[in-house]
């Protein structure tokens, strides 16, 4: 027996998802989409080959839907980052998706 109903905003996406971000390779920037399916708390993070955090993109309550960050390829204080590997994570209402970009200078 079904006791409650939860409804989704209309035109909201059905789940979580974090896409590929593009272009990839990238430079000077890239763009990384993701959709929530219900109002939460969203953090994404880039992050070294080494595990290190090199830029915070996004902390905050976001509402549902689909939405997009940029990142210009530099660090928390606005230097240039090397090409490379790197990793995006986002958080979501403690669920966790990570996925790789390249970067080339």
């Amino acid at each position: 027996m079904i006791t409650s109903v939860e409804k989704l905003p209309l035109n909201s996406p059905a789940e979580f998802n974090l896409d590929q971000n593009y272009p990839n390779p990238f430079n000077p920037s890239t763009t990384i989409s993701y959709s929530l399916p219900i109002d939460g708390k969203v953090t994404i993070k880039i992050f070294d080959i080494m595990g290190r955090e090199v830029e915070s993109l996004a902390d905050g309550i976001q509402t549902s839907g689909v939405h997009s960050v940029i990142w210009k390829g530099t660090n928390m204080i606005g230097n240039e980052s090397a090409s490379g590997i790197y990793f995006y994570n986002i958080l979501y209402n403690g669920k966790s998706i990570t996925k790789k970009l390249v970067l080339l200078r």
